[in-house]
């Protein structure tokens, strides 16, 4: 028996008692949802999104939020093509119990964003994974940059994804259910859940579509059984068949579905090899760079795998050649691309740039500092292209691994997988109309199923997390902490000044036709406002006004620079980024007013200037 150690004060047995409720709470308080919680809370107030402004695309969803909020009309327009309307519903919540704001519309995407990252967990607790893996996969999710990001604005990935997980938890718990009440129950609420990801946006009704497939190869004989179909099926049938009818014959398909739709039906028709072959390039480096902390944290020992490799003196095993033919593959790429167009990490340059967030005139005039210098863009491609490598090896190594284990045909690990693999398959026709923050769709089914890989590899040969592999991916997740929520800051700091400027102009007596403010500003006050107006865009407008907004004439502009240096830009900008060396053209302007702002990287007070035409009157 072992003994107390020696002047240790005894705790009697009250004491023992009242230090039981303690521990607990402490125990409550260390679990992974509340941790998440917190920083998310922390992450909020430090990127501070609240204010009457829009941000990229939330302009037009905010819109057709508040017809809704205020008439009762649903309304999509022309310039979307998502289907909206659940994330409008749950938005509304927000608005009738704070108000209608932009503020509110921000926080309905940051509650969705907590949503998600329960559900990951939740997921992956339902599936059997250690709580470091969870405990990584959460932190991954939470602060991948181009996910973080998201998660501040009204836009519709967030929203879908967290309705999606949502659902994927309730039909992997109703399949693995033996209850009759409780498997239908978990299968129609997880079907009620991928209705309502559809009704954010379509592409959602691949859940739906995985499970089908699911059954079909591994579990024949549910499809037997009406009672299986009709709950597992029947809630997101009949949401996609109304809402399909309506947006159709009622609403009528925005002018932008059509053009998506042609844009994907020619891709099937007239399909290019090289494209094809660039697009699986691009996706691979993605899958790296959304895996990456994950990865570098379920790292094998390095003596250990030396080890290995020596005892093999000709690995000509798939768990060899694989990885290595796509190491081989991955390099071969980099090297084409960095050679004949000067491109490196991200290769989808929309919201990830290497000036935090937004490229140079994407949504506000003016020239953007350099934030992440050429070298710092190589380590990146380099360290995606490894992650994916690990992330082939590491998921022939779990395939191997549970050769060895008796599990079921039926294992729901692989609906995850069969997710993964049509979300993927998705980009490929519809590549033409992508972004890169349309790719977080496969985020969430990624993690879960390197997480359980990880798991599953661990379970067969159990070791203890390595110091390099942890040192690893806490640098990584700092890192990408630290871009998240600086850059993040910065972009609503700029966003909600350029809207405070426009509207010191309104009130002034301008007209908001005769302003141009950001792309986020004009569509709030001049979309919906161009019936019967001239064209008045110029050749050298920004983007937005050329494109979407030709009723501005350009007299007033905020900028986040005063003037545009042509030969600083082509310094810094390669690959796709080089359109913005063409348009705008600040020459002709004078700061007519300055406002001040601050900006966390670099940490300084910047400034936002409105400049005024000195050619017009």
């Amino acid at each position: 028996m072992a003994h107390a150690r020696a002047g240790a004060p005894r705790l009697s047995t009250a004491e023992s008692g009242a230090a039981a409720p303690a521990r607990g709470a402490l125990a409550a308080l260390a679990r992974v949802e509340v941790v998440v919680l917190l920083a998310l809370v922390v992450a909020t107030v430090l990127v501070w999104p609240f204010g009457e402004y829009a941000i990229d695309d939330d302009w037009g969803y905010v819109r057709s939020l508040e017809h809704l909020h205020r008439n009762g009309v649903f309304k999509i327009l022309d310039w979307f093509n998502v289907s909206l309307l659940a994330q409008l519903f749950w938005a509304l919540l927000f608005t009738e119990t704070l108000g209608f704001s932009f503020t509110a519309t921000k926080l309905s995407v940051v509650v969705l964003s907590y949503v998600e990252c329960v559900a990951l967990v939740a997921i992956l607790r339902h599936l059997g994974v250690s709580r470091r893996l969870i405990w990584l996969a959460a932190l991954t999710l939470l602060f991948n940059p181009l996910h973080f990001f998201h998660g501040f604005v009204f836009d519709s990935d967030v929203p879908a994804i967290a309705f999606g997980m949502v659902a994927l938890l309730f039909y992997l718990q109703g399949l693995d259910e033996n209850d009759r009440y409780r498997h239908a129950t978990g299968l129609a609420l997880g079907s009620l859940f991928a209705g309502l990801a559809f009704l954010v946006r379509q592409p959602a009704i691949l859940l739906p579509a995985a499970l089908l497939l699911f059954v079909l190869l591994y579990d024949r004989r549910r499809l037997r059984s009406p009672w299986f179909l009709a709950h597992a099926f029947g809630p997101v049938a009949l949401i996609a068949t109304v809402f399909t009818y309506w947006y159709e014959y009622v609403h009528g398909a925005t002018k932008n579905f059509s053009w998506s739709q042609a844009q994907t039906v020619d891709f099937i028709l007239h399909p290019s090899a090289s494209l094809l072959l660039r697009i699986a390039f691009v996706l691979a480096m993605y899958v790296g760079f959304f895996v990456l902390p994950l990865i570098l944290a379920t790292l094998p020992p390095w003596r250990a795998a030396r080890r290995k490799a020596a005892r093999r003196r000709l690995p000509l095993d798939a768990g060899t050649l694989v990885p290595l033919a796509v190491a081989v593959a991955l390099a071969t790429m980099i090297a084409y691309l960095a050679v004949a167009h000067g491109e490196t990490f991200p290769y989808l340059r929309n919201k990830l740039t290497p000036y935090g967030f937004l490229r140079p005139n994407e949504v506000v005039l003016g020239e953007r500092d350099v934030l992440w210098p050429a070298g710092t863009w190589w380590i990146a491609t380099i360290l995606c292209a490894f992650s994916f490598v690990a992330f082939v090896h590491q998921l022939l190594a779990a395939r191997s691994a549970g050769r060895t284990s008796p599990r079921s045909a039926a294992d729901p690990i692989r609906l995850v997988g069969i997710l993964l693999v049509l979300q993927l398959l998705y980009c490929f026709p519809t590549w033409t109309f992508f972004f890169d923050r349309h790719l977080l769709a496969f985020f969430p089914a990624l993690l879960v199923l390197v997480a359980v890989a990880a798991d599953r590899v661990a379970r067969r040969a159990p070791a203890a997390p390595t110091r390099t592999g942890t040192a690893a991916f806490a640098a990584v997740i700092v890192t990408f902490a630290f871009y998240s929520i600086a850059a993040t800051h910065d972009v609503h700091a700029f966003s909600r000044l350029a809207f405070r400027a426009g509207e010191d102009l309104m009130r002034a007596g301008v007209d908001p036709h005769q302003i141009d403010a950001g792309y986020a500003f004009d569509g709030w006050y001049v979309y919906e406002g161009q019936a019967g107006r001239r064209i008045q865009a110029r050749a050298n407008d920004g983007w937005w006004v050329r494109s979407l907004f030709p009723s501005i004439r350009s007299d007033y502009v905020v900028s986040l620079s005063p003037a545009l240096d042509r030969r600083r830009l082509a310094l810094a900008i390669t690959g796709p980024d080089r359109s913005a060396l063409i348009a705008p053209d600040l020459t002709g302007y004078v700061v007519y007013k300055t406002y001040p702002y601050q900006s966390f990287w670099p940490f300084e007070t910047k400034t936002l200037y409105v400049l005024r035409d000195a050619g017009r009157p």
